[in-house]
């Protein structure tokens, strides 16, 4: 209970521009909830993409990537998670009226942030390791 209340009161209150409208606490926790399933699926297209074309490769110096290539891969992935998430919120008729733009906005920057966690942490655990550190 206790932690719901200080979900609501700070977090919630920060993705939400318009609070006056009723049930707009669920429209701001179901805004965290698409953005953090877009970063996961994001990040996750992203490594198959990495794989997938580490598997066409052929030849073994082709294989290894460079700490440029895969930051490159990274920043790349930015693009689809913007997108993903403005046709989300565009879409629905609920995200406008109540997470308005500033939310958007604060939206695409936790699923970027949690992106880039992500593929860091993704990158570290692999076999990739050596790419990116």
């Amino acid at each position: 209970m206790l932690a719901y209340i200080i979900l609501e009161s700070s977090i919630l209150r920060w993705f939400a521009d318009y609070r006056d409208i009723e049930g707009w606490d669920d429209t701001a926790q179901n805004w965290l909830i698409v953005a953090a399933v877009v970063s996961v699926l994001g990040a996750g297209l992203m490594f198959f993409i990495k794989w997938f074309k580490k598997k066409r490769a052929g030849v073994i110096k082709l294989e290894a990537w460079s700490r440029g290539e895969t930051l490159l891969l990274i920043l790349v992935g930015l693009l689809p998670i913007f997108v993903a998430l403005l046709a989300t919120w565009y879409i629905s008729r609920d995200y406008p009226n109540i997470i308005g733009v500033g939310g958007l906005f604060k939206g695409v920057m936790v699923s970027w942030l949690l992106y880039v966690l992500l593929m860091f942490v993704g990158h570290a655990l692999s076999p990739w390791r050596h790419e990116l550190l």
